[in-house]
């Protein structure tokens, strides 16, 4: 049996993320988005998740964030995980990655922040999966 051989890595890899929305007759729609996701090692993922975690009071119970503050939650946590996407707007011009931009989409489609965490923790290995 040949040994493992340790092999240089890119910084991101990219993936489908895949999540749904209703249409106006609320039927389920799939969509897919090509995004370019950074490459975590378990320490930075880590590091990156407890940045993000809904912030508690001195009796270490949760404070109840609004939704406002909950979507920046989100954002903070879409833009530590993805560096790149492929969207395009209702005419089919570029929607850039931004921050801005992200936040527009993660308020418009609310299952996509879960859709983006599941993608990475999937595609990162199989250890961070599990662990989500």
């Amino acid at each position: 049996m040949a040994a493992f051989k340790i092999q240089p890595k890119t910084n991101t890899f990219k993936a489908h993320v895949n999540f749904k929305d209703l249409d106006e007759n609320g039927r389920s729609i799939r969509h897919s988005i090509e995004m370019e996701f950074k490459r975590h090692t378990r320490k930075s993922y880590d590091s990156l998740l407890s940045t993000v975690e809904t912030p508690k009071d001195e009796d270490g119970e949760p404070i109840k964030l609004s939704g406002e503050e909950r979507l920046e939650l989100d954002a903070d946590l879409v833009m530590g995980l993805v560096t790149n996407w492929q969207i395009q707007d209702a005419v089919g011009e570029p929607f850039p990655f931004s921050r801005d931009n992200v936040l527009v989409m993660l308020d418009s489609y609310p299952s996509l922040a879960v859709a983006v965490v599941l993608t990475a923790a999937s595609k990162l290995n199989g250890e961070l999966a599990r662990k989500n």
